[in-house]
């Protein structure tokens, strides 16, 4: 059984699919919507779900509910599946960089075998995207530029890889301070989002300013 930052992480996943395939803005926002309303409660969603009442969360609609009662259920997303089984593998992931639409990832696949951004960056510096029909020269030139700006935090974007091991770094390095009581990552990467604007993290503590000065203290950000 999924928890709700799981469950959240699906529907947002179903709303990048969705916007990759050029679906109705409208639609893939319902499904953002629903993700964020999952994450900021606080309430007893095992309840809710076996009452049937899920449409009580404010952004939940009919279609919403069905679909969040079925991953809390069976810990499966059927339409995220078939999202999966439909395009390309690492199509999240190649959606993130700027210029690549669905028609040239799929076209990546089938000419490279291109399923992420280290395969595409790898391609371009071996000359190899020029040589795919619809591309040329000055795309891959683009394109390598464009990765090599996602590669730096100062863009203020970051890989999920990149963004999971710092912010796994700075919670061991909070989890040092004794007064901490728990510390959780939240935001776009606990929702595992393909690119992440900034590390969040959640923590509680009743002596906050200890937390604070500790996370203050952190070798990186000094």
């Amino acid at each position: 059984m999924k928890d709700r930052f799981e469950i959240a992480a699906d529907l947002t996943a179903v709303a990048n699919y969705l916007r990759l395939k050029g679906e109705n803005p409208f639609k893939v926002q319902a499904y953002e919507r629903g993700a964020a309303a999952l994450e900021s409660f606080a309430g007893d969603l095992d309840g809710l779900v076996k009452a049937r009442r899920l449409q009580q969360i404010s952004g939940v609609g009919g279609a919403l509910a069905a679909i969040i009662e079925e991953i809390h259920s069976t810990g499966e997303c059927r339409m995220l599946q078939q999202f999966r089984d439909e395009l390309p593998p690492g199509a999240l992931e190649l959606s993130g960089v700027p210029g690549l639409n669905l028609k040239r990832i799929i076209a990546l696949h089938e000419s490279l075998n291109i399923t992420s951004i280290a395969d595409l960056k790898a391609a371009c510096e071996q000359g190899q995207i020029s040589r795919v029909k619809g591309f040329g020269q000055k795309t891959e030139t683009k394109l390598l530029a464009d990765l090599e700006k996602l590669e730096r935090p100062r863009d203020g974007l970051l890989l999920l890889d990149d963004a999971l091991q710092k912010g796994e770094k700075i919670l061991n390095y909070l989890r040092g301070c004794p007064d901490l009581l728990q510390g959780e990552t939240a935001g776009g990467l606990r929702r595992r989002k393909e690119i992440v604007a900034r590390i969040v993290i959640v923590a509680s503590s009743n002596r906050h300013k200890a937390v604070l000065n500790r996370f203050l203290g952190y070798p990186e950000l000094v």
